[in-house]
């Protein structure tokens, strides 16, 4: 692969956490304990699982920031898809109230998203709201801080806005 190739690449990359970026901070804050919290995390959870089905991110494309994708990567991987985890969607399949698995905590058994949302018991509601958003706040926080700080190194440089088309060679010349 060829200097040119990677530059590309790259690019796409840093397109693709842009709009990660973009797509994690219209979600906007976590809602107060109330039944709001599962399309919250319904979208999350979409969010993560379509970043995951693009494809990975290539851990060497980072060398400035090696630190910070390295814990970015971590976050996707424990809030993306798992047969045995929380999201049991199949790659490419949305996430949903039925895919989307909870529990485990508390004495409480595992089950799905709409299992807990259909429930009566208040104090099985506030175990599940509290295990919900107390996971996406450790994830969230951490995936955004991070994409900030890859972002902000690892802005292209006039080459790579060159190739991706983003500047023409004409103003290139200019500068």
């Amino acid at each position: 692969m060829g200097v040119f190739d990677k530059a590309k690449r790259k690019v796409k990359e840093l397109d693709r956490l842009e709009k990660l970026k973009t797509d994690l901070e219209k979600l906007g804050p976590i809602p107060p304990m109330s039944d709001d919290i599962y399309p919250y995390a319904i979208k999350y959870f979409n969010i993560i699982a379509k970043f995951q089905d693009a494809g990975p991110i290539i851990r060497d494309d980072f060398k400035k920031n090696i630190k910070e994708i390295d814990v970015f990567l971590e976050h996707i991987e424990n809030s993306g898809r798992n047969s045995y985890g929380w999201v049991r969607a199949k790659p490419g399949e949305p996430v949903t109230m039925k895919n989307l698995y909870l529990g485990d905590v508390a004495g409480i058994w595992t089950n799905t998203a709409e299992t807990f949302k259909n429930s009566k018991d208040p104090d099985v509601k506030k175990i599940i709201y509290r295990q919900l958003s107390s996971f996406i706040k450790s994830h969230l926080g951490p995936l955004q801080s991070n994409l900030d700080k890859i972002l902000k190194k690892d802005r292209p440089n006039l080459f790579q806005k060159l190739i991706s088309g983003k500047i023409s060679e004409k103003s290139a010349s200019v500068r």
